[in-house]
């Protein structure tokens, strides 16, 4: 499923009070990297604000207080600040900023999973962007709605969305969000099975993608190009397609790719029962977890790569065909031993934390409820998450639930946790 729209951030209102709109530009500049400068930077604007009587300063800041909140998953705790901000926006007759905060209340309420008020925000926000003729924010917008439809099952809705997405951001020449909603809609269209659709549209984005160099985007679009053929069984196709990601991802070094596509790997020669390459191809992925988890350089990934190239040799291939047999559980992990469409990362690979946190996902509880059950931060069970999406190749909690549902893995976890 396609990720989120990103949080709409306010523009610094204007030039009355420049030591004011430095402070909230500053913020913007550190919201991501580090959020706790940014938010003391927030604060002490809204503080000079509220002195010089700064109403469009105190709402912008308000505002940004509430993509703090949300950054951190405080969702009520936001849900105020974006309110406070609307209040002072519409004092002002700031409509962007209206719209802008809005759609970030659709997005808290899409991950309080109260779906009907998302929709309410979005749409609330979706009507006065068309009013007011901002196309960028109701572009943004859009993609919020499909995003919301598609977490709730409304494939065909989510479509209808996206591609009035697409067409926007076509119509405001944003060729690099047309890359990344095409392959928002490959991803949708492979859930409908309509695989000739999907690669389409993965080959659309990879082709933008290649324009402007993205070469993080280009190793995913390579890599949603090769589950489409994995979904179809087409193993020889998938293994051609992970490794060309493969290829791309060590070269730009990028870890989490890389240690996933080793893994995707493997599982595609295990269905063709090529139990040597299956075998290899884990040992790849074992090790690079190992070198990823030390920190280790990209030279010793290409170490890795050259170590178990030699053992090409027939003897090499022998010796790992013995050894085969003491492997049989990750061997079985990867065939799963059942017809069931290959996942491109084993359930074998989560952890014990991951599986108690895709217990609690199977019971439809949210991220907080879940940071509640398991006594840690709802950052934790956000990284717990992002773990599992990439050891399961979802992308994001739909896909999640769905496989949970599909492959029973909400009995699996209770087994195992």
């Amino acid at each position: 499923m396609p990720e989120p729209a990103g949080r709409i951030t306010m523009n610094k209102p204007g030039t009355e009070f420049p030591e004011i709109d430095s402070l909230l530009e500053s913020f913007r500049e550190h919201l991501y990297s580090d959020m706790d400068r940014a938010d003391a930077l927030n604060e002490r604007a809204f503080e000079l604000s509220q002195k010089n009587n700064y109403d469009a300063g105190a709402a912008t800041a308000l505002h940004n207080k509430g993509l703090v909140h949300l950054n951190k998953g405080e969702f009520p705790e936001a849900v105020s600040f974006f309110s406070r901000s609307i209040e002072l926006k519409e004092k002002i007759r700031d409509m962007a900023g209206i719209i802008a905060s809005n759609i970030n209340l659709g997005i808290v309420f899409y991950h309080l999973r109260q779906f009907e008020k998302s929709l309410a925000f979005s749409t609330e926000a979706l009507e006065l962007a068309r009013k007011e003729k901002y196309r960028q924010l109701e572009m943004k917008t859009l993609a919020n709605i499909a995003m919301v439809h598609g977490e709730t099952g409304n494939i065909e809705t989510a479509l209808d969305h996206y591609l009035l997405t697409l067409t926007i951001a076509g119509q405001l020449g944003e060729t690099r969000t047309a890359a990344l909603l095409k392959d928002n809609l490959g991803v949708l269209y492979r859930m409908k099975g309509e695989y000739e659709k999907a690669l389409a549209y993965h080959r659309e984005s990879l082709k933008e993608k290649k324009v402007f160099r993205d070469y993080p985007n280009i190793a995913r679009s390579m890599g949603n190009i090769a589950t489409v053929f994995l979904q179809q069984k087409k193993f020889r196709e998938a293994i051609t397609w992970f490794k060309k990601a493969l290829k791309v991802s060590l070269d730009i070094d990028a870890k989490d790719i890389t240690k996933m596509l080793y893994n995707n790997i493997a599982e595609c020669y295990a269905r063709m029962k090529k139990f040597d390459q299956a075998y290899r191809y884990k040992l790849y992925y074992d090790e690079f977890h190992e070198s990823v988890m030390s920190d280790a350089s990209r030279q010793q990934v290409a170490e890795i790569e050259a170590k178990y190239q030699a053992q090409k040799k027939e003897r090499e291939i022998e010796k790992l065909r013995s050894a085969l047999k003491e492997k049989e559980d990750i061997i079985n992990t990867i065939l799963k031993k059942n017809e069931r469409v290959m996942l491109p990362e084993s359930f074998s690979s989560l952890s014990k934390k991951e599986i108690e946190t895709l217990s609690y996902v199977s019971r439809g509880m949210t991220d907080k409820e879940i940071s509640a059950g398991m006594n840690v931060s709802v950052n934790t069970v956000k990284t717990f998450l992002r773990r599992v999406f990439s050891k399961l190749s979802v992308n994001n909690r739909t896909e999640l639930v769905a496989l949970i549902h599909r492959y029973d893995f909400s009995a699996e976890a209770g087994k195992k946790n």
